[in-house]
């Protein structure tokens, strides 16, 4: 497994779309995201109250209070190798499926990490957005670049991501119907390692990743202050926060 710089990057312009929606910070607001891991996992490893995020976990079958949290949150992030867990407890119960439903619905951001988009009920619950799944993936562990002729903001705002982004472990085929690949093996565009579909049910974004240290650990976290926006992205890399919040 091999991590970069640019890797980092992605980390920070990923926190930044997934908490705004439009790819600019705001600083000193908390904002809410629902974590799901598979029990005995703790996928991120990050600490992410450095990134302005307020976090509600759960785990394998303890989803007490569930519904209510996702109600208020901007992200559900589905763990690394999380995704038999998740069709199991989340996406195989009506009443918890209709409310990821309901919250892609009003914009909000699944988020789905390495090895976590499974097959079975993800078939069924991303057929019901009007979505083709991807199929499993295939392939090794190979370098990762920015897919070409793509324009996204997770590639864009706040900062331009080119280059090498690190190693990945496996890609998909057959996510042309209704992914656009962000992110790809190195001279092979047509094997993708980040999908992105927007706007589903209306306002929601649905991003998977088989992508290493997106949201694993703290590498590349400077030494400075908690408190300052610096500290917020990997590697030193901010942007001033704006003069007004969207919301």
């Amino acid at each position: 497994m091999r991590t970069s710089g640019g890797v980092t990057r992605l980390m920070a312009v990923l926190v930044v779309f997934i908490v705004t929606g439009l790819g600019s910070a705001c600083f000193g607001v908390q904002r809410p995201m629902v974590i799901y891991n598979s029990e005995g996992r703790a996928s991120p490893g990050r600490n992410l109250s450095l990134y302005d995020i307020a976090a509600t976990y759960f785990e394998g079958k303890e989803l007490n209070g569930f519904e209510e949290a996702l109600a208020k949150a901007q992200l559900l992030y589905v763990g690394q190798y999380a995704g038999d867990a998740a069709q199991a407890n989340v996406l195989s119960v009506p009443e918890r499926s209709a409310a990821v439903k309901d919250f892609l619905a009003r914009g909000g951001t699944l988020m789905v990490d390495y090895n976590g988009l499974a097959q079975g009920a993800f078939v069924k619950f991303l057929a019901d957005l009007g979505l083709k799944h991807p199929g499993s993936t295939e392939g090794e562990y190979y370098d990762v670049t920015v897919a070409p002729d793509v324009k996204h903001p997770v590639l864009s705002k706040p900062h331009k991501l080119s280059g090498d982004l690190g190693s990945a472990y496996g890609w998909w085929t057959g996510w042309q119907d209704s992914f656009t690949c962000l992110c790809c093996k190195k001279g092979e565009p047509d094997k993708a390692s980040m999908l992105v579909a927007s706007n589903v049910a209306g306002k929601g974004t649905i991003i998977v990743t088989q992508m290493f240290s997106i949201f694993r650990d703290e590498a590349g976290l400077p030494p400075t202050p908690a408190t300052s926006p610096a500290r917020r992205t990997p590697a030193g890399i901010s942007s001033p926060p704006p003069r007004a919040c969207r919301w």
